[in-house]
């Protein structure tokens, strides 16, 4: 969230994923680094859940630092990759 050139980048991890993982791998979007101060932001929520709308994926925003959404997100690909499991 404090660095655009990370979240100008991930169209193209996105690509990578695609072309070298499995068919139906699961995948989350999480905007790192939720803890900065306002003015340090580069990547606004509403950019995040764009992104993440377009390839049909959650997103999250979460730090690290701060303990902040970091089970959640986990949780939710853990729940995701048992439903393509079964």
């Amino acid at each position: 969230m404090s660095d655009r050139s990370s979240y100008e980048n991930v169209r193209k991890w996105m690509m990578q994923i695609d072309e070298h993982a499995s068919a139906g791998t699961t995948k989350i979007l999480i905007g790192n680094k939720a803890d900065c101060d306002e003015s340090m932001r580069r990547v606004s929520k509403e950019e995040g859940e764009e992104l993440a709308a377009s390839y049909g994926i959650k997103y999250f925003e979460a730090s690290a630092k701060a303990g902040l959404n970091i089970s959640e997100s986990l949780e939710s690909i853990i729940r995701a990759v048992i439903q393509n499991l079964k």
